[in-house]
């Protein structure tokens, strides 16, 4: 029987956050148009607040990248992110009727505060918690862009964000980061168990984004 591969090993250790996630109802109700546009406008500036901080994150493991092809990597994820996932953000906002003045600058939500110090720990602490973020916060993503491609909501400001999440390039990077993972098995069992926490909190706070974004349309 073959060994368990790192990635999964941290993916079941994410629950019972990683389903939870993965499928939560904020997501079906936004893959067939249900979603309150309140609660999507919330999210909306939320995630563009936190936007920032999650290209820092990118920035800092391109820096403590130990190997070119990881650069690489990163850096072209990073162009992504800032040029066409901005775009899309600026033409919801407007489609959204929100202004400049309600998403250039607005106070994270809580479970936004507290998500942005477990990057500033990932980003002092080097490389491999860089890695567990991204893994985490990507394959999230990238698992309900999957299960819910074939929906096609009206909206585009709903079927470009679910698009976005399901391309061809987004899936190669999301498989990328599962094999940088499955090479941190080589780590010694202390240091492999405390990146599985960081991997399992970051798991709880996409649940926890995703729950209180869907209470503000209630």
């Amino acid at each position: 029987m073959s060994e368990q591969k790192f990635s999964e090993e941290v993916r079941c250790y994410g629950e019972p956050y990683w389903s939870a996630a993965t499928d939560h109802v904020f997501i079906r109700e936004m893959v067939t148009g249900e979603l309150s546009l309140d609660a999507f406008r919330h999210y909306l500036i939320q995630d563009y607040a936190f936007f920032r901080h999650f290209t820092d994150l990118i920035a800092h493991a391109i820096v403590h990248a130990p190997e070119m092809a990881q650069i690489h990597q990163l850096s072209g994820f990073l162009s992504d992110v800032t040029d066409g996932e901005n775009d899309y953000f600026i033409r919801s906002f407007a489609e959204l009727g929100v202004t400049e003045a309600q998403y250039l600058d607005p106070p994270l939500n809580p479970v936004m505060q507290r998500f942005t110090k477990v990057i500033e720990q990932a980003i002092e602490r080097g490389y491999h918690d860089c890695l567990m973020v991204l893994l985490c916060a990507e394959w999230v993503y990238w698992s309900w862009g999957d299960k819910y491609r074939e929906c096609e909501p009206k909206a585009f400001y709903f079927a470009e964000w679910l698009k976005l999440h399901n391309h061809t390039g987004f899936t190669k990077f999301v498989s990328w980061l599962r094999s940088e993972a499955d090479r941190l098995n080589t780590l010694d069992t202390a240091e492999q168990a405390r990146l599985k926490e960081v991997f399992r909190t970051c798991c709880q706070f996409e649940e926890d984004f995703f729950t209180y974004a869907y209470q503000q349309g209630q």
